[in-house]
């Protein structure tokens, strides 16, 4: 047997080790992912701990360690579940959470220091950017926030590259030529994002901005609509792209609907506009706000295009 053969029979044997090591029931979370989960959870907690008056009440604090539990694709009755059965195999748990304090300690040796250290550090250097918070907005009325899913999300390096995704009908009360904002709080920690902010019309038309981002403190990104045009669908992502044995937190998500304001109308960062397919033998025709015709929006990391007209959700 050549020593390819033999590097390839040893991870097909180690695979098959860790799967049998797997000892909880259909409907448990099995060891073998449930180590990750708690060693994320840890981390998650240590952050809520160091940082008290970002997560004063209960509610904000559930909401960043569902957000680690969404990234792992368990629900928080399944994790529930899940502990209510460790806790009547205390053996397996203790080998389980054992598991968990070496993941963590790996990833802190990795990163040559402590993690928690290393956050604190990175908050105080960008103070002056992070200080104070943004406005609350209502969900309805001329300024109003249309974000409808969790505002924390807690991003780790088991998570590799993906998205925060999000694809909305227009509130029953938009206009046209409403401005979209959609910003956040970035504790990016080196690692590399990108926002794709983009709406369809009803005539087949998309306006749309990406752009790309590993800033730290509060970032804005500004889509301006058609006056002329009917908002159909507002649409988008936050991609990321996490270092192993990483951190990073996405912090007070809000996505701003503005009405039309004629002084800031033509004031925006770049945008494009996505014309209609034209009809055979027939050029494109393009009136609108942003600039000049693009190509189809980016897509989210690991996920189909995304035609501008499309009633399939992100």
């Amino acid at each position: 047997m050549n020593f390819a053969n033999k590097i390839l029979s040893l991870a097909l044997l180690a695979l098959v080790a860790l799967t049998a090591c797997d000892k909880a029931p259909d409907g448990v979370i099995k060891e073998s992912k449930m180590a990750p989960l708690m060693a994320d959870l840890t981390v998650a907690e240590a952050y809520i701990d160091s940082h008290p008056s970002q997560f004063a009440t209960d509610s904000s604090r559930m909401m960043i360690k569902q957000s680690v539990m969404m990234r792992h694709g368990v629900t928080l009755e399944q994790y529930e579940h899940s502990l209510d059965w460790y806790g009547h195999n205390l053996e397996i748990y203790t080998k389980v959470t054992e598991e968990a304090v070496k993941i963590v300690d790996e990833r802190l040796k990795k990163q040559e220091g402590d993690l928690g250290h290393d956050l604190e550090r990175r908050l105080a250097d960008n103070k002056a950017s992070h200080a104070g918070s943004r406005p609350i907005y209502p969900a309805n009325g001329d300024t109003a926030n249309i974000w409808r899913q969790p505002p924390t999300w807690a991003l780790t390096g088991g998570m590799r590259s993906g998205a925060i995704t999000f694809d909305l009908p227009p509130s029953g009360d938009s206009q046209k030529g409403d401005r979209y904002c959609l910003n956040f709080k970035l504790n990016a920690a080196g690692n590399k994002f990108n926002v794709l902010l983009a709406v369809d019309y009803n005539d087949g038309t998309t306006s749309f901005m990406h752009r790309g981002s590993c800033m730290e403190g509060w970032a804005d990104y500004i889509l301006q609509t058609d006056s002329a045009r009917t908002i159909r669908r507002v649409y988008g992502y936050i991609g990321y792209n996490i270092k192993p044995s990483s951190i990073a937190f996405v912090d007070s998500i809000q996505l701003i609907r503005t009405r039309l304001n004629r002084n800031t109308y033509s004031t925006y960062t770049v945008q494009r506009f996505l014309g209609k397919q034209p009809e055979a033998g027939k050029p494109a025709t393009v009136n609108s706000p942003a600039t000049a015709p693009a190509t189809a929006p980016p897509t989210a990391p690991g996920r189909k295009p995304l035609p501008p007209r499309s009633d399939r959700r992100l």
